[in-house]
């Protein structure tokens, strides 16, 4: 790590360098020198010094961000995301430059490369983030003087339209998913808790027994279940907001007795069942829910019903939350249902909602208050400007 430290005249710059095991503090100034001088001398040092391979290409640089930064930082979701990326559209088209050769041109023909390839604007956005944050660490570590991603200009992201069902919809999968008792344990009750709460599949199928507290009717969202690599995961979710209490609406905790005693009806039958489940929502044998299974059930679902294409589970997040803003719920009540870090996300996210909530809102306000005229007999009098 690097640490710029601003003097009266001009700017110093304090790192470490490593060499056979041993660190050094290392302290760089001279007066006048601006951000970028003190950490151009930093990458000189470092050079000068044989802490540095000026030799060290695109490639061999994204292998030791993955080592050094990815795989200690980020989820094993996101890693796995960032050396497809790695693997498929940066090493093979700019992996053999020098990174002290790396211009910002190069990396918009990169860009306009894979843009002709077929690849979407978000995918491409997802390559630029990515060679954003390995150049800032690069910087931070003493590899680079700049960020050559700073010039250049990124793509934008696409628009996709989200597809929310409406109310008739969601009572007719609700119905749909009651048949038989299958679907009934395996698809409604993932079902009715996502158009209820607003929570992620990963979240709902993460719940333990304890995260269902029927005495303060609420859910605790602490995990979430993933499929990564062939393997089903449960790991903490991935934000502080992520992290919450949802309370229950009114009815679902008769719901959930119901759940609840029916399945210890069915593990008492299955043959293989031999303790008693710690996740929520489990098949027979006590097992947690498989969440590319539900989601292949939901869409089978869908398409009986020969409803719209692009509803999917996450579809009922997106109806949660828009159910509440046209009950008059404020924003910021939604965003704490649905985990987001900000209320920008959620603004940012039901936006074009908004405008005609604002009208029922305002066309249902009480303004006799501002329409008292003069009282009777007097008189206005004309003034002169």
């Amino acid at each position: 790590m690097s640490e710029l430290i601003k003097k009266a005249n001009g700017y110093a710059i304090r790192f470490y360098v490593e060499l056979d095991g041993k660190s050094e503090r290392i302290y760089l100034y001279e007066k006048g020198w601006s951000k970028a001088d003190a950490e151009a001398a930093m990458v000189e040092y470092r050079q000068r010094s044989g802490y540095l391979d000026p030799n060290m290409t695109v490639a061999q640089y994204m292998n030791k961000f993955s080592d050094d930064y990815v795989l200690t930082t980020v989820t094993l979701s996101t890693a796995k995301r960032y050396d497809e990326l790695i693997a498929l559209h940066i090493t093979p088209h700019i992996g053999k430059i020098k990174i002290l050769d790396l211009k910002p041109g190069e990396l918009q023909s990169l860009y306009t490369k894979l843009l002709k390839k077929g690849l979407s604007s978000t995918t491409v956005l997802k390559v630029h983030r990515l060679l954003h944050l390995a150049f800032k660490r690069a910087i931070g570590w003493g590899y680079m003087r700049y960020n050559p991603c700073d010039g250049v200009k990124a793509p934008a992201q696409a628009k996709t339209e989200i597809v929310i069902p409406t109310d008739e919809q969601i009572q007719l999968i609700l119905e749909k998913a009651q048949e038989n008792l299958i679907l009934y344990m395996s698809v409604y009750i993932p079902v009715y808790i996502a158009s209820t709460t607003g929570m992620r599949l990963g979240e709902i199928l993460g719940l333990q027994n304890d995260c269902a507290d029927m005495e303060n009717k609420l859910f605790l969202v602490k995990q979430s279940l993933n499929h990564i690599e062939g393997s089903v995961v449960l790991k903490q979710t991935k934000t502080k907001g992520s992290r919450r209490p949802v309370p229950f609406l009114p009815g679902t905790e008769e719901v959930l007795k119901k759940y609840i005693k029916m399945r210890s009806e069915r593990q008492l039958k299955a043959k293989k069942y031999n303790r008693r489940p710690t996740f929520f929502i489990v098949n027979k044998y006590g097992e947690p829910l498989h969440p590319i299974n539900t989601s292949h059930w939901f869409k089978k679902l869908v398409k009986e019903l020969k409803l719209p294409n692009g509803i999917h589970f996450h579809s009922l997040r997106h109806y949660h939350a828009s159910w509440l803003l046209r009950q008059g719920i404020h924003p910021k009540v939604v965003q704490e249902r649905l985990g987001h870090s900000t209320i920008t996300i959620t603004l940012n996210t039901y936006s074009h909602l908004i405008p005609n909530m604002q009208n029922d809102v305002i066309s249902g306000l009480q303004t006799a208050i501002f329409n008292t005229g003069p009282k009777a007999g007097t008189k206005l009098e004309v003034l002169e400007s």
